[in-house]
């Protein structure tokens, strides 16, 4: 059990770095929207900002879903890359449909990444609402 633990925290990790740098990619591209944009306020405005923050918090979910299905793939326990992209957004998103469980020693990394998902979209919605606060106050 410690050799799929210790992979689940280093996968933690580099999901926690995928985070960082969509947080900080979306912080950018406010601080250039609020620099290049006289009128700030303004309903398109407004829907534009909004819509590119939760598209760049997106991505860099579908990012981390990725990197875990690439390493669900690297240790055998899906046939295609395809199935288990699937298998990782079911873990990750916690839904857990429960219609396919990896083997025996790798089968607490489904609930690993179901704690890193969980914090991930913790964080995103707290970013988000940084953001609205920032735009609508």
């Amino acid at each position: 059990m410690t050799q799929p633990l210790l992979l689940a925290f280093a996968v933690i990790a580099v999901t926690i770095v995928v985070q960082m740098t969509s947080i900080r990619y979306l912080l950018r591209f406010l601080g250039k929207a609020y620099r290049d944009t006289e009128a700030l306020k303004g309903y398109w405005s407004e829907v534009s900002r909004l819509s590119m923050s939760m598209l760049i918090l997106v991505a860099g979910h579908v990012i981390q879903i990725a990197i875990w299905a690439i390493v669900f793939r690297r240790l055998g326990q899906c046939d295609n890359f395809a199935f288990a992209f699937y298998h990782s957004a079911v873990n990750f998103t916690a839904l857990g449909y429960g219609d396919y469980v990896m083997s025996e020693p790798w089968r607490v990394l489904g609930p690993m990444e179901a704690v890193d998902g969980i914090l991930m979209f913790g964080l995103s919605a707290a970013v988000f609402f940084a953001v609205m606060t920032k735009i609508f106050a």
